[in-house]
C-alpha cells in the first residue's frame, strides 16, 4: 500500500493491509478513546482478511482497490468508512462473529458490495451500497442480521439476494436502479 495515516491508535490490535489474502498486525495499544483517521490508497488488489478471533475496528477509513473478509470468529466495526473498487467483495463474511457498519458507504466493487453468511452478529445502518459489478447485498442463513437507513442502488445484479434460511430485521431502506430488481 501507498498510504496509511491514523490519528491514534486504535482500542484493539491495528490492523492494515500488507500483502493479498493477509492483515498485518501493526501495533498493539489501547487508548480510552479508539479513534482513528486513516487513507488506505491504491492498494495492490488485495482482499484484507480479518483473522479468526480478531477485532478490527476503523473509523472514517477509506479503503480503496482492497475489501475486508472476516474470517470465522473474527469481528469488525467500522464507522464512516469507504471501500473503493475492491477487486472482489467489498466485505465477505462466513461464520463471523460480529460486524458493524454505521454510515458507511461501499462502492464500485467487482463483487457483491457485501456478501454475508452465517454471522453471529451484523447491524448494517444507514450505509449505501452502490455500483457494484454483482449485488448490492447477499445476506445469507442466519438470524442476526439488520439492515436500516441504506440504500442500495445501482448494482448490476440484485439490490439485495437474501438467501433461503436467511431473516434479517428490516428498516427503511432505500432500493434503486439495480439491474435485475429486489430479491
Amino acid at each position: 500500500f501507498e498510504t496509511v495515516h491514523a490519528t491514534q491508535p486504535l482500542e484493539h490490535d491495528t490492523v492494515l493491509f500488507s500483502q493479498p489474502e493477509s492483515f498485518r498486525i501493526l501495533q498493539r495499544t489501547s487508548c480510552k478513546q479508539p479513534t482513528a483517521a486513516c487513507t488506505v490508497v491504491k492498494l495492490p488488489h488485495c482482499l484484507g482478511k480479518v483473522r479468526a478471533g480478531a477485532v478490527c475496528e476503523l473509523y472514517d477509513c477509506t479503503l480503496r482497490s482492497g475489501g475486508m473478509m472476516l474470517a470465522e470468529g473474527a469481528s469488525a466495526k467500522l464507522i464512516r468508512c469507504r471501500i473503493i473498487e475492491s477487486p472482489r467483495a467489498g466485505i465477505e463474511g462466513r461464520s463471523f462473529g460480529e460486524l458493524s457498519l454505521i454510515a458507511c458507504q461501499i462502492r464500485d466493487c467487482a463483487g457483491d458490495g457485501l456478501s454475508l453468511r452465517r454471522g453471529k452478529l451484523a447491524r448494517v445502518i444507514d450505509c449505501a451500497i452502490t455500483g457494484c459489478e454483482r449485488n448490492g447485498a447477499v445476506l445469507g442463513p442466519g438470524d442476526g442480521l439488520r439492515v436500516q437507513g441504506c440504500t442500495l442502488a445501482g448494482n448490476q445484479q440484485y439490490g439485495v439476494w437474501a438467501e433461503a434460511g436467511c431473516k434479517v430485521s428490516w428498516g427503511q431502506n432505500t432500493l434503486t436502479g439495480n439491474a435485475l430488481g429486489e430479491r
